[in-house]
């Protein structure tokens, strides 16, 4: 039980001295208790290091640890045996360093070992695999730094953490995780592990080993660690035990996966939450769908996944955080699906001093499907809005439980000109701007579903090729700007038989002065606010509100004379409903005329 002390072979106070039985051409040995050497120099005056004949050692019962240097630099060394009571608590410092004929198999540490210090098995370069125990709490900075055999890593099943730590450290840039420099092929994870993430994903023990194919997960873990495969770019298989129920995949733990595919990326039905970054620069994803038992996808999930081309989202899903497409330059269609739930959006870029952009803002989305209502921020306007302003978008179509076409929501979409609605989708309201400056929109007859009771501000406003509009006949105010700058309106069909609220500013000059007003009621908009300022209002709503279903009449005014043409026999009556002419040319002064042709009524304005 009592401790031997040792003295040296060779010192040299300036450089690496030499251990008591350096230059003996030992075999084996046997260590029954603890030594008492000066590592002062490091390895030198370990009284076996860098023996180059040692192959074999057994260790006695009062041996607690195999100590610092003990074994290092002895090339043949192979094999480690102990004592039926030894149980040793510590492998320390080095210990096995440069032991370059070492295998697993051959040193078999006890369960007894708790903790595994730095540089214990350091360029052990024929070490091929590990197996650490569920009694191993610790494993230290450098253990296997030059084991560049090591291809496969078993941490076995257990309920308490690891830790584990670093290869390298830098304390003003990334380090390097435990196991960097090694060509893992493949490894098990059956508990949780513990790892600084300073610097972010360098000291992951397995982040960007590129030979790394397959990874294991026992029963006892709860998450995907965060970082825990950044840069694995062979990464492919993915095995969970049958009892592993994992409840997140946490923060980048697939980072810069070039080779997951979407049938890679499985994992159990207890996983609620995707990390921050869980899936950023997995190029390899073209299409994907989240799971039904997600919850909660975090900012920047699938960033930069480069060839993403769709992406569904499940009914499940509450809440997708900032970022979490954001270059994703492939990505054209997105599917959200329907659910009576809402879903909360984060942005794409935020600046709190201008407009922001919203989640899908740089994505060449080409349709999207919206089954649900969404919330995101319109603060700083129109930015948040997940679709608004994206340059490629041309087709939505909305779902069952839209109650709204909100806020912002295709605003600025310069190719937008489709709009479709499921069989029982019906929204009640059209948000602010929903449409605002949507450029390619020309006829938008069927974007205004006929449940639609209100209309926001600026709804179409600035839509400037938009030359038919069919309101329904539900609709019972439509906000301020709504129409303004749709300066190519060719005709207005408004379905309700009582004028919707507007204001003066809801058309613009243009459209009060060349388009015509299908309504009707031809006396109660003329006198209605802001709809009196149509020169032309006619009756004869077409079901279809198109050209063909009017009334093919020409109606010209001259001189103060109103002509029909065609011989048609014309009533005109002023706006008190007197009767002030008949015939095909009617003598009149300047001002607003009714004129009724073969049953139909039409508003002149007569300069």
């Amino acid at each position: 039980e009592e401790t031997l002390s040792l003295g040296y072979n060779y010192y040299n106070s300036g450089s690496v001295g030499k251990g008591l039985f350096y230059d003996c051409p030992l075999k084996s040995v046997f260590v029954g208790r603890k030594l008492n050497y000066t590592t002062e120099k490091y390895y030198g005056y370990s009284p076996f290091a860098y023996n180059d004949s040692l192959t074999t050692a057994r260790l006695g019962n009062y041996v607690e640890s195999i100590q610092a240097y003990l074994f290092c630099g002895c090339p043949k060394f192979t094999t480690m045996e102990y004592n039926n009571n030894c149980k040793p608590i510590t492998i320390e410092n080095y210990a096995f360093w440069n032991c370059k004929s070492v295998n697993w198999d051959g040193i078999n540490p006890p369960a007894s070992v708790l903790y595994i210090h730095a540089g214990a098995f350091q360029n052990c370069e024929k070490l091929a695999y590990i197996v650490i125990k569920p009694s191993v709490k610790s494993i230290g900075n450098y253990a296997f730094n030059g084991c560049t055999a090591l291809t496969g890593v078993t941490f076995e099943e257990g309920e308490e953490t690891l830790s584990l730590g670093y290869n390298y450290y830098n304390s003003g840039s990334v380090g390097k995780g435990l196991f960097y420099d090694c060509p893992l092929k493949s490894v098990f994870v059956g508990r949780k592990l513990n790892y600084t993430t300073e610097k972010y994903y360098g000291y992951s023990p397995f982040a960007y080993i590129e030979t790394l194919t397959k990874a294991h997960f026992g029963n006892p873990l709860k998450s995907i660690q965060p970082y825990l495969f950044a840069g694995n770019k062979s990464l492919k298989s993915l095995v969970y035990n049958s009892k592993c129920e994992p409840t997140s995949i946490d923060s980048y733990a697939f980072w810069g996966c070039t080779s997951l595919t979407e049938s890679d990326i499985v994992y159990p039905e207890t996983v609620k939450n995707i990390g921050e970054g869980a899936f950023r620069y997995c190029t390899s994803l073209l299409g994907y769908t989240i799971p039904g038992h997600i919850i909660t996808v975090g900012g920047y999930a699938f960033q930069n996944c480069e060839n993403l081309t769709n992406i569904v989202i499940k009914p499940s899903v509450k809440t997708i955080g900032n970022g979490a497409f954001n270059g994703c330059t492939a990505l054209t269609g997105v599917t959200i699906e329907d659910s009576e739930e809402t879903l909360s959006l984060g942005y794409n870029y935020y600046n709190s001093g201008s407009v922001g952009k919203g989640l899908f803002y740089d994505c060449p989305l080409k349709s999207v499907f919206v089954g649900r209502k969404l919330n995101y921020t319109t603060e700083k306007y129109y930015g948040y809005s997940p679709f608004a302003y994206n340059d490629s978008l041309t087709t939505a179509r909305l779902g069952n439980y839209v109650e709204s076409i909100q806020a912002y929501l295709f605003c600025g979409c310069p190719k937008f000109t489709t709009l479709k609605y499921n069989n029982k989708s019906i929204p009640t309201s059209i948000g602010d701007y929903a449409f605002y400056g949507c450029k390619s929109i020309v006829k938008a007859d069927n974007f205004i579903r006929a449940s639609v009771k209100t209309m926001g501000k600026g709804v179409f406003q600035d839509c400037s090729k938009l030359e038919y509009i069919t309101i329904p006949d539900k609709v019972a105010s439509i906000g301020d700007n709504s129409f303004n700058g749709c300066t190519k309106l060719k005709r207005v069909t408004c379905m309700a038989s009582t004028p919707p609220s507007i204001n003066v500013n809801c058309f613009s000059t243009e459209t009060y002065d060349n388009a015509t007003l299908d309504v009707d009621d031809i006396r109660a908009y003329s006198a209605a606010t802001g709809w009196k300022e149509f020169f032309k209002i006619i009756t004869g709503i077409g079901a279809a509100g198109t050209e063909e279903a009017r009334p093919s009449v020409q109606i010209t005014t001259t001189n103060g004379c109103i002509s029909v043409a065609d011989g048609k026999n014309a009533r005109v009556y002023n706006l008190s409903g007197t009767l002030v002419g008949e015939g095909n040319e009617i003598s009149v002064s300047s001002g607003i005329y009714i004129v009724v042709v073969d049953g139909k009524s039409y508003k002149i304005a007569v300069k």
